[in-house]
């Protein structure tokens, strides 16, 4: 290898290991967020609050619009939902 080559490796390689500091940082901020905002500690821990508050926003949409649809047969009968 010539001097011109490892110099370009050195500097790839800095690069590379300023790129992971920088996603390692950016990592912590995250776990921070979710830590914060929905007490997961884990990204594990924050898939399985996504799946469920998925689940309690299914429920409530559906609850309201068959809410809805109660309304509409009350009070516009003559027309059709």
């Amino acid at each position: 290898m010539t001097e011109k080559e490892l110099i370009q490796l050195k500097k790839k390689i800095d690069n590379a290991e300023h790129e992971e500091q920088q996603l390692k940082g950016e990592r912590k901020a995250i776990l921070a967020n979710l830590k914060e905002d929905f007490d997961c500690s884990t990204i594990e821990e924050a898939k399985e609050t996504k799946k469920n508050l998925k689940k309690k926003y299914k429920k409530l949409v559906d609850r309201l619009e068959t809410k809805l649809k109660g309304i509409e047969k009350e009070y516009l009968p003559d027309e059709e939902s």
